[in-house]
Parts: structure tokens; C-alpha cells; sequence
């Protein structure tokens, strides 16, 4: 009984309920489906949605990856395929590429019997190591050879003997050590004096990283002499050659030998934030300024008085160019993220009040507003019940296309210098720090550069795509001219009928 007492009179709230989802359900499809039809109509401002949520999701995965990976396996990892500030390879290797690198590496460490002047063996110059005994040995270590990876082509050593300095039936014979000294390989003698003499030994062993290390691979240097001869052998230069593999380069490296699309990646959260968080910051201080200045300009008011003092402020700001004045601000301030994102935003407010108090001074004469003011509702509520409401749909598309222009303005503060520190990867700091070898190594700068323009593109053309879907009568015409063609024969037909 008590069951069926209960059931009854919940039954028209739980109709209403499953009517008012089915409402918005409704309307959700109806507003997704004319969206779609407006985005067929215009595959520009899909491309730009498209670009945004893809750049957006990458800033994203950037950010979260290292944090979330050290939580669940204990170890930070990044979608980064290099350090971006670490030296993961050799400098300079071109885009889309694992180019070979040649290594020709003096040592930096000797142990030696009585050659004099052992040191002045590792430079091509003229002056080198001399012995003037048979059997007398110089032991050279720590060359720096800075290999980074298993993809050894070819290993050997390079000996240069000078001629004045070296006496007839005089040679060096040199063995190769892997291990730090404890094995060495079979003498190479070397006789030919006053060239560059390559002896490749790329065949003594299985070479790695390992085997190539400062700690590892050390040269023997022995003082030989044909039968029956005397005298001394100098010794110009010794140095371990090798040609390796680098890594694969999306973008290639930079002149530092660091991977530049890791650089890239790293450098969009930060862009992205400073591009998001100076416009919204405008947004919201020029927005609310400009609705006081609008809807409250009543001559000979205290509203008035404020409106005024607005406009004129923002006169101030606006009568400087604000590239000018930003970079005279950050010039001010001094070089860094924070000091660069306040010149910015300093000089970007004024744009949106600007705005703002032209569209409120439109909406605020339309009949609805004055009927409203005529039925006595209070200021504030038709500031944002009516006022607010009606001008969101070009504020929102001005916010959308000016974050690339926010962009543009903070790259170019780093570009002079004076923004971003240079250690800080960062598309216009990266640009400003490659500028000298556009010629040489255009990659580069090409790269960064696009990734701006890329980005400002997409916001662009999404905010284009946002006047269209949020304008009714854009959005009506737009998804009229998404109707199939072969409509209108038909219907065409059937009227001459």
C-alpha cells in the first residue's frame, strides 16, 4: 500500500525530469549539428580547431607526462624524444637525419719514460715530444671523444712525426688498448713524416661506447729504429680518429649539439601559458573596465566621472604603440620570463576596454535594455543579464585571435634580447640565439619560426570560425551554403510542376 501511495506522485516530477534532459539533449544535437554544419562549410575554421586542441593537447602532455610517470613507475619520463638543454649528440646535424660525425681527438692525459715535452703532442704546430732512445714508450690517455651512442663506423688513430726533428731509420710503432691498458693490440709502425698518417683499426675489436670512454682507450707510443741506427723521433701530433652515427634529428641539432624539435616542445607550454595568460588577464581587466565605461557614462554622474577617467587613461596607453612600449617596459624592468610577461600585459588592457565600451554603448540603447530599465530592474542586473550576455560573442572571438598576437609581441620582446633568459628554451629566445647561422645552418631558425606562425595561424583562423558559429546570421548563412546542391533542382522542379 505504501508503495503504491509514493509511486503516483513522483511520477510527473520523473516526466519532468526525462522531459527537461530531453530538452537539453536536444538541443546540445541541434547546436552540435549546426556546428558541424558550419565547420563543413568552412574547413578553415576546422583546420584552426583541429591545430589549437592538437597544440593545446601536446602543451598538455608535455606539462603532465614527467610528474604522472615519476608517481606510477618511480622515474620521470617526457614525450621529449632528448634533453632539451642537455648535449644528447654532435652540433649542427641537419633535419631529418642521423648524419655521420667524424671525431679526430687529441689526448688529454700522457704517461711517459724520458720523452721530453710529451704535452706538445697533441696539437699540429710545429713543436712535439722527443726521444732519443730506443724502446722509450709514451703512454696517451683521456680522449675525449664523446660518443654518445653504439653506431661506431670506423675506429683508428692519426700520427703526424716531423720531419727536421725525426733522423733517418727512426719510426714509432703505436698499440691500441680498449680496457684501460691491461690488453694491448699488435705494433702499426709508423714511418712516413711531415703528413697526417690514419691507421684505421676499426676491425681490432667490437667497438662501442664503452671502449672509446676517457677511462678506456689509451695509445702506446714506442720509439722503433731500424738496425744499425740512431738518433731521435719528435712526434707532432697523436690523436684517436672515429666516425659514429648520430642520433635521428626530426629538426636536427643546434650549434650546441642539442636535439632543437625536443627544444621546440618544451618551449610550447610556456608560449602557449604566456599567450593564454596575458590576453585573459586583458580580457578580464580591460573587459570589466570597459563595461563601467560604457554603461555608466552618464554626463554630470559620478559613473560619469569614473567613465571618463577610464577613457582617458586608456587614451594614454593607447597613444604608444604597444610594441614600443612594451619593449621600453621590459627594456625597464630588466631581462626574465616575469619582468617581459608584466611589459606585456601593462600595455595590453586598453584594447579591450576600448572595445568593450563600444559594444556595451550599442547593446545599451537596443528596446529590450530600455524596456527593462522602463519595468525597474536595477543597473546591475541589466548590466549582465542583458548587457553582458549580448557582448560576450565578440569579446570571445577578439580573446581567441588575440592570444596569437599576444604571441607575436612576446617572441619578438625575446628576439631583442631583453625577454626570456637564454637559457630558457623559448621560439623567439631560440630564434634571437640561432639568428647568426641562418645562412649557415637555416634550420635552425626556420623551425622556430614556423612553430609561431603555425600557431598563430590556428588560433587565428579558429577565432575567424568562433564569429561564424556564435553570429547568428553568419551561422545561418553558413550552414544554408552547407545544404547539398542537388536540393534545389528538385525543389525546383516540383514548383514547376
Amino acid at each position: 500500500m505504501e508503495s503504491s501511495d509514493s509511486g503516483p506522485p513522483l511520477a510527473p516530477d520523473l516526466r519532468s525530469l526525462l522531459k527537461s534532459v530531453g530538452m537539453v539533449s536536444g538541443a546540445a544535437g541541434h547546436g552540435f549539428r549546426n556546428l558541424v554544419k558550419v565547420l563543413r562549410a568552412n574547413p578553415l575554421t576546422l583546420v584552426g580547431f583541429v591545430l589549437v586542441v592538437f597544440l593545446s593537447a601536446t602543451a598538455f602532455l608535455v606539462v603532465v607526462t614527467p610528474p604522472v610517470t615519476q608517481v606510477l613507475f618511480g622515474s620521470p619520463s617526457s614525450i621529449t624524444p632528448f634533453d632539451p638543454n642537455g648535449l644528447v649528440d654532435e652540433k649542427n646535424i641537419p633535419p631529418w637525419t642521423n648524419a655521420p660525425v667524424l671525431r679526430n681527438e687529441s689526448f688529454q692525459s700522457n704517461r711517459t719514460t724520458p720523452w721530453v715535452n710529451a704535452a706538445n703532442a697533441n696539437r699540429v704546430d710545429g713543436i712535439g715530444a722527443v726521444s732519443n732512445r730506443t724502446g722509450d714508450f709514451l703512454v696517451a690517455t683521456n680522449f675525449p671523444m664523446g660518443i654518445k651512442r653504439n653506431s661506431i663506423e670506423s675506429v683508428g688513430f692519426a700520427v703526424w712525426l716531423i720531419p727536421n726533428g725525426t733522423d733517418p731509420g727512426q719510426y714509432v710503432a703505436i698499440r691500441v688498448s680498449f680496457d684501460g691498458g691491461t690488453t694491448w693490440s699488435p705494433k702499426y709502425s709508423v714511418r712516413s713524416v711531415g703528413r697526417d698518417v690514419r691507421v684505421d683499426v676499426t676491425n681490432l675489436t667490437t667497438w662501442d661506447v664503452s671502449k672509446l670512454s676517457t677511462t678506456s682507450l689509451y695509445l702506446n707510443v714506442t720509439h722503433e729504429s731500424d738496425a744499425g741506427t740512431t738518433g731521435n723521433v719528435s712526434l707532432d701530433y697523436l690523436g684517436a680518429t672515429a666516425i659514429w652515427r648520430s642520433y635521428w634529428h626530426l629538426m636536427g641539432s643546434d650549434t650546441s649539439g642539442r636535439d632543437l624539435f625536443s627544444r621546440l616542445l618544451v618551449a610550447l607550454p610556456l608560449d602557449l601559458a604566456i599567450g593564454f595568460a596575458i590576453a585573459g588577464f586583458a580580457l578580464l581587466l580591460g573587459g570589466g573596465l570597459g563595461l563601467v565605461a560604457g554603461f555608466w557614462d552618464k554626463p554630470g554622474t559620478f559613473g560619469g566621472v569614473i567613465s571618463l577617467t577610464i577613457m582617458r587613461v586608456t587614451d594614454v596607453f593607447l597613444a604608444f604603440p604597444s610594441l614600443v612600449l612594451a619593449l621600453a617596459i621590459a627594456a625597464t624592468l630588466g631581462r626574465g620570463t616575469g619582468p617581459s610577461v608584466l611589459a606585456v600585459l601593462l600595455t595590453w588592457w586598453p584594447y579591450y576596454v576600448r572595445l568593450t565600451r563600444g559594444e556595451v554603448l550599442a547593446v545599451k540603447h537596443q528596446p529590450y535594455v530600455t524596456a527593462a530599465k522602463a519595468a525597474g530592474v536595477s543597473g546591475g542586473r541589466i548590466l549582465f543579464r542583458h548587457v553582458l550576455r549580448n557582448i560576450l560573442e565578440p569579446l570571445i572571438v577578439y580573446f581567441t585571435m588575440d592570444v596569437g598576437t599576444v604571441l607575436v609581441v612576446f617572441s619578438t620582446i625575446s628576439f631583442v634580447g631583453i625577454g626570456v633568459p637564454a637559457s630558457v628554451p623559448e621560439w623567439g629566445n631560440m630564434i634571437e640565439a640561432y639568428g647568426d647561422y641562418l645562412l649557415l645552418f637555416p634550420w635552425m631558425v626556420i623551425f622556430p619560426g614556423l612553430a609561431i606562425f603555425v600557431t598563430v595561424l590556428a588560433f587565428s583562423l579558429l577565432g575567424d570560425g568562433l564569429r561564424d558559429i556564435l553570429d547568428p546570421r553568419s551561422r545561418r548563412a553558413l550552414t544554408q551554403a552547407a545544404i547539398p546542391a542537388t536540393s534545389v533542382p528538385a525543389t525546383s522542379a516540383r514548383s514547376e510542376a
